[in-house]
């Protein structure tokens, strides 16, 4: 059975984790029109949907244990399909840690969020590991 990823509606836009300057230039060129969002580490303790722009609650999230030192990305306002083709416009970037912005994730911390996209990474490395 698929799960049903609940979107959030937004503007079709980015938020790009842990990126220096150069980085910042030629991923903005890859992607021409889309509005992307660069964050680091100074933004760990606030919510994804807030960096997104969205309304979110006034309540405190989870402090996140550490701060990743991997890129990651966070689309928000795509589809599916969408996404996969703005991945194949970065894929030179080599960016392990990818989400999609949803009505279940916008409160979240973007250290939590991180944390969470980390360990999943990791578990699906180990898993095709153990398969090779």
């Amino acid at each position: 059975m698929k799960s049903r990823i609940c979107m959030v509606k937004s503007e079709k836009k980015i938020i790009a984790y842990n990126f220096n300057q150069n980085e910042q230039d030629n991923f903005k060129e890859s992607l021409k029109d889309t509005q992307v969002i660069f964050v680091g580490s100074e933004s760990i303790q606030r919510k994804i949907g807030e960096i997104a722009g969205l309304s979110v609650s006034r309540s405190v999230p989870k402090k996140a244990d550490k701060i990743i030192e991997q890129k990651a990305v966070i689309f928000c306002g795509y589809n599916g399909e969408e996404v996969w083709t703005e991945i194949e416009k970065i894929k030179q970037f080599n960016i392990p840690l990818k989400a999609m912005l949803t009505s279940h994730n916008k409160e979240w911390s973007l250290g939590n969020t991180l944390e969470e996209l980390l360990k999943e990474h990791n578990s699906f490395k180990e898993a095709g590991e153990k398969n090779d």
